[in-house]
């Protein structure tokens, strides 16, 4: 089936990547098993489902813009491994659907103006996602991997990811292989789970509380900015001094290490 560019929908935020040859050698960079069960979020046309599918045990691929489910369905007749889904993922209940699948690979080039909610959701389920590798903006890419020493891309996102995944980018993609051509240039990211990490609970709850409250007033020290998120003042000045982390610190000026011993402090 021949795709036309009136099936785009501006609203949804889709920006659509046509080249096979590009979308293979991203595959290629995934720790892809036969055995796999996939999900694609923003599966477009079909285009990187197609190849997909043919590398994966299960593919569930999931589109919002119903112009673009005839393109889907017609994949869903030729490969029997894959089923398409015409749903909005950030109301959709994945965890349920995944409920008895031992592990979940999430491959996509996701909606841009979504990516923050999108990975949020992710990585707060509790399901095992072994690997999620997604085509981001290059700018949001870079905050994915930032440290504290690329201070103004270092925050919420980075630490967020970094308590589960290893997180890596894979390719820089410029702007010119898409359709619509976008504003910005991207990046394949892939976020690879640490062998180490358990199923969401309590203290991880904890910790993705305390990174989201310190970066919710950034110009604020981190004292500051956690007195004005609810915590208790003399309860984070004490943990701060145990810690020997100074009282005038910025969220910036912590490293992960530093946030995981502040959760398990403050509980």
């Amino acid at each position: 089936m021949k795709y036309s560019n009136r099936s785009k929908k501006s609203t949804y935020g889709q920006n659509f990547l046509f080249n096979k040859e590009l979308l293979t050698a991203l595959l290629d960079s995934c720790h892809l098993q036969p055995n796999d069960n996939v999900l694609e979020i923003g599966a477009g046309a079909g285009t990187l489902t197609e190849i997909l599918a043919q590398r994966v045990g299960k593919l569930l691929a999931l589109e919002i813009d119903d112009s673009l489910m005839p393109y889907l369905r017609a994949l869903e007749q030729k490969l029997p491994n894959l089923r398409c889904l015409h749903c909005d993922f950030m109301t959709w209940d994945f965890e349920e659907y995944f409920r008895d699948t031992p592990s979940v690979k999430v491959i996509a080039n996701i909606p841009y103006y979504i990516t923050t909610p999108i990975y949020h959701r992710l990585i707060f389920s509790s399901l095992p996602i072994e690997e999620l590798s997604c085509m981001v903006q290059l700018e949001v890419a870079k905050k994915i991997i930032a440290t504290p020493e690329q201070k103004n891309e270092y925050g919420t996102l980075a630490l967020i990811c970094r308590h589960k995944y290893n997180a890596e980018i894979v390719r820089v993609v410029v702007k010119e292989n898409f359709s619509p051509v976008p504003k910005v240039d991207s990046a394949f990211v892939r976020l690879t789970r640490k062998p180490e990490a358990s199923p969401v609970d309590a203290a991880d709850t904890a910790y993705y509380r305390l990174v989201k409250a310190s970066f919710l007033h950034r110009r604020k020290t981190l004292l500051n900015s956690l007195k004005a998120s609810g915590y208790e003042g003399g309860l984070v000045a004490e943990a701060l001094r145990c810690l020997e982390i100074q009282e005038n610190a910025r969220p910036e000026n912590l490293r992960y290490e530093d946030y995981v011993k502040l959760a398990e402090s403050l509980g």
